[in-house]
């Protein structure tokens, strides 16, 4: 049975990603921006085709994969960005500490932020879908996926996703934003609809994987191979590994050569 706001499991989880705050309490301003940033995650990204099945009126079926559902899509997660600047998945959080541009300490606050923004944002998109008679769903391994594939659906997932963002974001192509973040935004739209990915979702977020479980069940996975290797083990594995390449062969996270003009001045020969 699925979990409101204020069932016990829902308060309860949300309480404990609040206390992980207490680690770093100065960190609050980018814990509250990814709490908001994934619940928004949750409702216009992960709820964009029950979105266009309120606005458009149709069913189930028609609207996923219409042309509304991807523009809602992609122009959520560059909307998310620009007024947030929040990350919204523990692979992203992931990648940038192995390339040196956050802290261990950032990671953790802000995954944790991430969890209370997921715990907050299915059972309000539930409740939305509710009062129009709509369905929704969310990431999870199918019951007809052998273990092995689900591993490599989301290890090359989020392999790929890595990818993306290293590609776009870290190279010069960086500096035009919008020309990065909707193509980061269409890339991982691309990835999501590709029938390989479908075994776990995909997800190539752990957090939304997570939540979404604890939302439709009522409780935290119970299936250690079912779900937490898979999204938690194998994603952020696949993510490491490009990461880690990635670094290497973009220079990521490296000082840039200081300057000819920079650089040390020789001494003045001395006076005889």
């Amino acid at each position: 049975m699925s979990a409101t706001l204020t069932d016990p499991i829902i308060v309860g989880s949300l309480v404990a990603c609040i206390a992980v705050l207490g680690l770093s309490p100065s960190r609050y301003v980018s814990f509250g921006k990814e709490v908001i940033g994934s619940a928004l995650t949750v409702l216009l990204v992960v709820g964009s085709g029950p979105l266009v099945g309120v606005l458009l009126g149709n069913a189930v079926a028609p609207y996923v994969g219409a042309y509304e559902e991807v523009l809602i899509f992609c122009t959520s997660i560059v909307l998310i960005d620009v007024l947030f600047g929040s990350k919204n998945n523990p692979i992203v959080c992931l990648i940038l500490c192995i390339w040196g541009l956050i802290s261990p300490l950032d990671a953790i606050v802000e995954i944790a932020g991430q969890m209370a923004g997921g715990l907050i944002g299915y059972p309000v998109l539930s409740a939305i879908c509710a009062a129009y008679g709509k369905g929704m769903g969310g990431p999870s391994v199918d019951l007809a996926t052998d273990f092995n594939t689900a591993l490599a659906s989301e290890a090359l997932a989020s392999s790929l996703l890595t990818t993306t963002i290293a590609l776009l974001a870290m190279t010069s192509i960086g500096q035009y934003y919008w020309v990065k973040q909707p193509a980061i935004a269409a890339t991982i739209r691309f990835i999501v609809i590709q029938p390989f990915f479908s075994a776990t979702g995909p997800a190539m977020n752990p957090m939304l994987a997570t939540t979404y479980q604890v939302f439709a069940n009522g409780t935290w996975p119970a299936d250690m191979l079912g779900h937490y290797v898979v999204y938690w083990v194998a994603a952020p594995a696949g993510a490491t590994a490009a990461a880690i390449v990635l670094k290497m062969a973009l220079g990521i996270g490296q000082p840039a050569a200081a300057p000819a003009a920079a650089a040390k001045k020789p001494k003045k020969p001395k006076k005889a």
